[in-house]
């Protein structure tokens, strides 16, 4: 339907549409489709051939990203352009590579319907981002002030949402390309965050070949928490990496707001906290340390109070996580447990999901082992047959990780984006990453995708700081390396 076109079977399906009882199966009932095809020629003719040919468009990028890779190696060599401007050319040529598909695809789709199922995630945070917009910064959901209901699903991205509708337009599908940009946005923000060295390209060149940068796109497609969250985390990476270079206080604040606002986008994040504040607030002196994580500590609570202060002035109860987190947890840790069942209070706290835990421990661990493998790569632990075998970019990222055990860390940035990997696929562990595929798994693959170019970097420059491991692999490798340590540290 061309939503430019007013016409009589437009305002019928506009009519069935309306948020009724039933109103999803109405519309299956009537015979009306659930995808809608654009009816414009070029751009849906490119959509559909690019779509036939996904994996020969993905070779073909890596490949084409290969060479311009090779041509930089060599132009670097001779003395220009220099390695920072190679850096930030590699991230933004792939990001715009594998972007290609979801642009052209976007370009077919701007102006078409977009149906929402009720259940959706996306949906529901689209009607909260929307009622944010048309009546009130409370997200009241048509009640008055004192009598709304607390926050439920993640509070942030609603916001985020609705300012991405103010800046793009009222379309899902503008959003959609502004979380596509945001997305290059973050690789280039890494790109830029990474040291001045040859190491680095052959790293992100390494990781880019994995494909993991498909997959960010391909949750940019959806209005979903994790988008803003690899954002963030591309953000506190560049702000790790500033305060490297040049120490400040007021990069610490930026860095404790941006903590903040990675628990508002998604709960997990507090698991990142203290091992955060500790690598990146660590001195000499305790009192320095203790000074250091007070001043990051001071705007990270000042930005997670916004969820009390919201519910207090919208519910009258001053609640301070989303209302979710505790049948989350009770459905994710007791097997065959459900939401409808789940208590939200008293015993649904947290000390009754401890009971209701302690009294199958064994069927707990078994699904905890599930759900690692399901982290690890290995979809099938959870899904039917209907998904692959393994998920092959986050599995060769996992599988490329240990290999630092080999070199002795000292960068800021290299241990803060294992934190936050680490943490947060533990905390996936802990409940439940299966939802909509990969997605909650994704935006723990860009500081493990960081990580793993620090590791590549280390061994392209022959572990010029070699842990014990690693310092008895390198006497059998040829060559000085250690003067490039300084180099590679940044």
């Amino acid at each position: 339907v061309d939503i430019h076109s007013l016409s009589a079977q437009q305002l019928r399906i506009v009519i069935d549409a309306q948020p009724v009882s039933q109103a999803a199966l109405s519309v299956t009932s009537t015979g009306l489709s659930l995808t809608t095809t654009p009816g414009s020629g070029l751009p849906d003719f490119l959509r559909r051939k690019l779509a036939d040919l996904e994996l020969p468009v993905e070779v073909a990028t890596g490949l084409l990203t290969l060479c311009s890779a090779g041509a930089l190696f060599r132009a670097i060599g001779r003395g220009r352009p220099p390695i920072r401007y190679g850096k930030l050319a590699v991230g933004a040529a792939v990001s715009v590579m594998y972007a290609a598909p979801y642009l052209v695809e976007w370009v077919s789709q701007h102006a078409s319907l977009v149906f929402m199922l009720p259940g959706d995630d996306w949906r529901t945070y689209e009607g909260y981002a929307r009622d944010i917009r048309e009546h009130s910064l409370l997200m009241l959901q048509g009640a008055t002030p004192g009598h709304a209901v607390p926050f439920y699903f993640q509070p942030l991205y609603p916001y985020w949402l609705a300012l991405l509708h103010t800046l793009a337009g009222e379309s899902v599908q503008a959003a959609v390309l502004a979380q596509q940009l945001a997305i290059v946005v973050a690789i280039v923000l890494i790109a830029t965050t990474l040291p001045d060295h040859r190491g680095y390209l052959a790293g992100m060149l390494f990781v880019f070949a994995t494909g993991i940068v498909v997959e960010w796109f391909r949750l940019g497609t959806f209005l979903l928490s994790e988008n803003l969250l690899l954002l963030v985390f591309a953000a506190l990476l560049a702000g790790v990496g500033q305060l490297e270079r040049r120490p400040a206080y007021l990069l610490l604040v930026l860095i404790g707001a941006l903590l903040g606002v990675g628990i508002l986008t998604r709960t997990t994040t507090w698991l990142a906290v203290p091992v955060v504040l500790w690598i990146v607030c660590r001195a000499a002196k305790p009192s320095v340390t203790v000074r250091r994580a007070a001043v990051a500590a001071v705007p990270l609570i000042l930005v997670i109070t916004f969820v009390p202060i919201r519910n207090y002035f919208a519910a009258g109860s001053a609640t301070p996580v989303p209302t979710s987190t505790t049948p989350y947890l009770y459905v994710a840790l007791v097997p065959e447990s459900h939401y409808d069942t789940a208590p939200t209070s008293g015993e649904a706290g947290i000390g009754g999901v401890v009971r209701a835990v302690l009294k199958q421990p064994g069927a707990v661990a078994r699904q905890r082992l599930l759900n690692l493998a399901y982290v690890l790569g290995f979809p099938r632990s959870l899904s039917h047959d209907d998904v692959p075998l393994i998920f092959a970019p986050l599995l060769l990222l996992w599988l490329l990780a240990p290999l630092g055990l080999l070199w002795r860390p000292r960068s800021k940035v290299a241990l803060v984006s294992l934190a936050l990997a680490l943490t947060h696929c533990l905390a996936l562990v802990i409940i439940w990453p299966n939802s909509y595929y990969y997605r909650m798994v994704i935006p723990a693959t860009l500081p493990l995708a960081v990580w793993d170019i620090f590791v590549v970097a280390q061994l392209f420059a022959g572990l010029p700081e070699p842990s014990w491991l690693g310092s008895r692999l390198r006497q059998r490798w040829p060559g000085p390396p250690s003067q490039v340590a300084a180099q590679l540290d940044g």
